[in-house]
């Protein structure tokens, strides 16, 4: 939309209104942009190369010379320190000075060392020859000792030969013990066999009797024959007296358990009886129970939830104390940082002022003869301005705003926590106050104010509970109670009508029992049998055990004679066994007396006066320990003599040395001149290592100061070139460069259709800068007459002119924004008012043009106007007419 008045402007415009509205339409402040990081590069830049001079400047200071002064303080004054050459030589002079230095200490310290070994080889030498003596007296000494020692090792051997005799007759003892051993083992095997034949002879006896026994009992064998005889023909009668008896015994039985269960049955009335009483009771007693437990549990549950609230609320109480007190030590916190800030800020305001009034002497001491100054442009520089004392660096001031950054950081995370915990505090009392409404609505109780005293709501309100939960499992109980007895009682009615119908069924079978028993009886009082015996089985039994106990009788007569016979026989070997052992233990004495009697002997031709004596003497540790003792006696002897021969071969008739401390003097202060001369030529080679460090890292400082110079002049230059400063050029910037090159491709399109739109008399021209060759006036846009062949203002043209110098440009702005957007089209143009002011011919000439550019361009072109010649040159038309009573209408027309 070319809108009326709008791309006159861009005609008439001053540069500045021009730049303003290339930058929106191409986007051209990148090149500011580009051109403002530049120089902040260049200003960000601009104290490097004095911070390395300095670094120069500390690295020489700390070369010295050889009394420990700074060695190149000449050197590195204002202006010097620019010629390297100068402290180069200078640094190289004190080098060669060091390394003659160096060449004496080593040459002192060699010598001294050879006096310092020799030294230490006299005095080791005094001190083995002292030691040798010292060793002699020692070992001199320990011999004495040994040799005293002698009477009490002498008596420890005659003790321990003692001991080995005692020990070696132990085998005599041994043999004697053993040989008094048998004796009493054989005693004992006699004494046994002995009391074996007493119980032998009993055994015999008792054979004897049995003998007779059996005797005698075989006398009524045949009676015995004879009634079993008498028993066998009684068999079918006691079969059937047997079967009443059983009869009877199970009628009893019987008629004995119906009884008893008639009784169970009675006792179970009377029981059921007695229990629906008592269930009467407890039902009468508990009326109203069940109401008063629903009661008691509505109120626990409604003190269940106070004290569920209660809780809560003291939870959250201790809660919010907690979080109070944190909140206090967040504000005395927030306090602190406050103060630390304030401290901070303060101090680094401070040293920010004193700074930037150094600055001065600190772009001074960046100069370099022969380059500009960048205040004043000279290339000469006699007065450098100093920089003044106690001025901080910029890495001190970085480092303070670094600090003063971190302050304000912990000052606004104290405020964080401190808001934090203020936040959790509110959002616990509204919690409490919450909590606390709810326990006024649902259990109408207030709240207690403060952990504590809620602590003692609580500690109230569940003893009333438990009160409470007393009450109710009292009446809980009771109304279980009244609800099993209402049970009870229907189960009682229910179990009394069964009983009383199980006694009459239970009293009908008694009467059938007792008929039974009194018929069964007198079939067994009727029948004759033998009384031993109440059945025909027993009879028969009795009579097999009659006929058994005969052949029995007859048996055991024949086993008692041969048991006596054996046990006769028994008796007779024993009693040989026991004549033979009797023997052999009169032999073992005899041989028990003569192993003790070759022992006592042996005793005696040892020296022993009793086997007391001789007992204790045979501990074998008590032998190892004088053993161990004469042996360790033994060996130092043999050790103490052989260190004094040694002794003697090591002093060798040589005298005692009495020079020692001399020798120790000698042989310290020998040292001692060594580690002097080895320090001090330590301290030359340091120097020398620590100097040509120095000189190194200066020297690279140096060179990166000189590059760093060239760095940041180029950069400046580049800098200056963009922001149009540079001297000898033509002062416009980068984004004013650029722009004419955008205008002067839109003033070519603007040109190639002016022409046509008059006739080939007028083309646009850009101006080539202004009086004072600054880029005020680099966009200007003046008009070349080919008729007057003059260039001239745009503002001289009239005013169908400038409307045609002006469609011109915004329609040479249209194809220059489509080639620069990567080919996009602009497809369709409206252009607003403007044509009233052209005279015939060159309203033709515009309509030429714009037919063109629909019909060569493929655009649609729109035209707003009130100028009615342009509707005979327009095939199709949208006319917009008004009318009051029928408002706006719109037309559209196509030829």
């Amino acid at each position: 939309m070319l809108a009326q008045g709008k791309f006159m402007l861009m005609l008439t415009a001053k540069t500045e209104e021009r730049s303003s509205i290339l930058s929106s339409v191409f986007g051209t402040e990148k090149y500011l942009s580009l051109t403002e990081a530049l120089k902040s590069i260049a200003d960000e830049n601009s104290g490097n190369a004095g911070g390395l001079l300095e670094k120069v400047r500390a690295k020489l200071s700390g070369i010295m010379d050889q009394s420990g002064a700074p060695a190149l303080e000449s050197s590195i004054a204002e202006g010097r320190i620019l010629d390297p050459k100068g402290w180069k030589d200078r640094a190289a002079d004190l080098a060669r000075a060091d390394a003659r230095i160096l060449e004496t200490a080593v040459s002192d310290s060699e010598r001294t060392m050879e006096s310092s070994k020799a030294a230490d080889a006299e005095l080791n030498a005094a001190k083995s020859l002292e030691e040798a003596f010292v060793r002699l007296e020692n070992d001199s000494a320990r011999l004495r000792s040994l040799e005293e020692r002698a009477p009490e090792i002498e008596a420890k051997s005659a003790a321990a030969g003692r001991r080995e005799k005692a020990i070696s007759l132990r085998p005599e003892e041994q043999a004697a013990s053993n040989a008094r051993t048998a004796v009493y083992e054989e005693k004992d095997r006699l004494q046994r066999i002995s009391d074996g034949i007493v119980g032998k002879e009993a055994a015999v006896q008792r054979a004897e009797k049995v003998l007779k026994e059996a005797e005698s009992a075989a006398e009524g064998e045949e009676a015995l024959r004879i009634r079993a005889g008498r028993l066998d023909s009684m068999a079918g009668d006691y079969d059937r007296v047997d079967a009443a008896s059983r009869r009877l015994e199970e009628l009893g039985k019987k008629q004995e358990d119906e009884e008893k269960f008639a009784g169970q049955i009675s006792a179970k009335i009377e029981e059921a009886s007695e229990t629906e009483k008592e269930c009467k009771a407890i039902i009468d007693s508990g009326e109203g129970s069940a109401a008063k437990a629903a009661e008691l549990m509505d109120a626990l549950r409604s003190m269940d939830d106070a004290l569920k609230i209660l809780r809560n609320i003291r939870a959250d109480s201790a809660e919010l104390e907690k979080m109070e007190g944190k909140l206090s030590e967040a504000e005395e916190a927030l306090k602190r940082k406050a103060v630390s800030r304030a401290r901070i800020s303060d101090e680094c305001k401070e040293k920010e002022d004193l700074f930037y009034m150094g600055q001065a002497g600190i772009l001074a001491g960046r100069l370099r003869p022969g380059c500009p100054c960048p205040v004043c442009g000279s290339a000469v520089h006699p007065s450098p301005a100093p920089v003044p004392e106690g001025v901080p660096d910029k890495e001190e001031v970085d480092r303070l705003r670094e600090s003063k950054a971190n302050a304000d950081a912990d000052f606004e995370k104290a405020a964080a926590e401190r808001h934090r915990f203020a936040e959790r505090c509110d959002d616990i009392k509204v919690r409490i106050r919450a909590q606390s409404t709810e326990l006024k609505a649902d259990c109408g109780l207030d709240a207690a104010e403060g952990t504590g005293a809620v602590e003692k709501q609580i500690a109230s309100m569940e003893s009333e509970r438990d009160a409470v939960a007393e009450d109710f499992n009292a009446a809980h109980e009771k109304a279980e109670a009244v609800e099993k007895a209402q049970k009870d009682i229907a189960a009682c009615r229910e179990s009394l009508t069964d009983l009383n119908a199980s006694q009459r069924a239970s009293d009908q079978r008694i009467g059938d029992i007792r008929s039974e028993l009194s018929r069964n009886r007198e079939i067994v009082n009727g029948t004759k049998l033998d009384k031993d015996f109440a059945t025909g089985a027993a009879a028969k039994k009795g009579a097999e055990e009659m006929r058994a106990r005969a052949d029995g009788l007859k048996k055991a007569l024949a086993d008692a004679t041969d048991a006596l016979n054996t046990a006769r026989s028994n008796l007779s070997e024993d009693i040989r066994i026991r004549d033979d052992r009797k023997t052999r233990v009169e032999d073992l004495e005899k041989a028990a007396d003569k192993a003790e009697k070759d022992f006592a002997d042996a005793l005696a031709h040892a020296g022993f006066s009793s086997i007391e004596e001789y007992s204790a003497l045979l501990d074998d540790t008590v032998l190892s320990s004088l053993r161990e003792d004469i042996e360790a006696y033994r060996s130092d002897l043999d050790t103490v003599r052989g260190a004094i021969e040694s002794d003697n071969r090591a002093i060798a008739g040589r005298a005692r040395p009495e020079n020692i401390p001399q020798l120790t003097e000698a042989a310290d202060r020998a040292k001692e001149i060594h580690d002097e001369a080895v320090k001090k030529e330590a301290s030359v080679r340091n120097r020398m290592e620590s100097n040509s460090k120095l000189l190194k890292e200066a020297s690279d400082a140096f060179d990166e100061y000189e590059r760093e110079g060239r760095r940041q002049d180029e950069i400046k230059e580049l800098a200056d070139v963009a922001d149009g400063r540079m001297k000898g050029t033509q002062r416009i910037s980068f984004e004013i460069y650029a722009q004419q090159v955008y205008m002067d491709g839109i003033l070519e399109e603007a040109s190639r259709r002016l022409a046509v739109m008059t006739g080939g008399r007028y083309l646009l021209r850009r101006s080539e800068g202004g009086e004072d060759n600054r880029s005020s006036h680099a966009l200007d846009i003046y008009v070349y007459d080919s008729d007057a062949n003059a260039v001239r203002p745009v503002s001289t043209l009239s005013g169908g002119e400038s409307f045609m110098a002006a469609l011109s440009l915004a329609l040479g702005l249209s194809d220059s924004v489509a080639e620069r957007s990567g080919g996009t089209e602009i497809s369709t143009l409206f252009i607003d008012e403007g044509f009233g002011s052209l005279d015939g011919d060159a309203l033709r000439q515009v309509i030429k043009v714009l037919e063109g550019i629909a019909s060569d361009g493929g655009k649609s072109v729109g035209v707003i106007s009130h100028v009615e010649e342009l509707s005979d040159s327009i095939p199709m038309q949208v006319r917009v007419s008004y009318d009051k009573s029928r408002g706006s209408r719109i037309d559209i027309r196509r030829d």
